[in-house]
């Protein structure tokens, strides 16, 4: 969470924060980002029946607040590659989870971030014929950007959770 002062950050009081760029105690105000509309792509690699590669790219907007008021627009992509592990569930239906590295560039006129970070991902895929899957996923990736707030918290680092639900259309080929 940025801006959170030093004193309070190993204290006895649990806190919970989810996208969250500002300590609500911190006398230095509250910071937020909010997501609004994406997109994605991607494709996998089979390399037996239970592993696979996957390569992803993630486009999406967000807003950034001081107090409330609106202070920036920004354009995030995110490019993440995992190896997956997929296990049979019945005969159609497979289970996959997966990890790996994730790159994403942060950008709003007159600043860009970039960042290298872990990211993870859970799903399905259900084969509803041999040419076409019906593939559902969670993705979630932990990138860190230094100062995208200079003024109110010169120094510190945003740390979104950017998280996408999918569910998409695939043919075998």
């Amino acid at each position: 969470t940025a801006c959170l002062s030093a004193r309070r950050i190993f204290d006895n009081t649990p806190r919970l924060f989810c996208n969250d760029l500002g300590d609500p105690d911190s006398d230095k105000g509250r910071a937020t980002m909010t997501s609004n509309g994406g997109w994605n792509a991607g494709i996998r690699h089979y390399f037996d029946r239970h592993w696979a590669a996957d390569l992803g790219v993630i486009r999406s907007k967000h807003d950034t607040a001081w107090d409330g008021v609106k202070q920036h627009d920004w354009k995030m992509t995110q490019v993440n590659l995992m190896g997956q592990y997929h296990a049979d569930a019945t005969k159609n239906l497979r289970l996959f989870a997966g990890a790996g590295i994730g790159y994403a560039k942060l950008k709003r006129t007159g600043q860009s971030e970039d960042s290298i970070h872990p990211v993870i991902g859970a799903g399905f895929t259900w084969a509803f014929s041999r040419e076409f899957h019906l593939t559902g996923s969670i993705v979630t990736a932990f990138p860190r950007f230094k100062d995208i707030d200079a003024v109110h918290c010169p120094g510190d680092t945003g740390r979104p959770a950017p998280t996408s639900f999918n569910l998409s259309l695939g043919k075998t080929f």
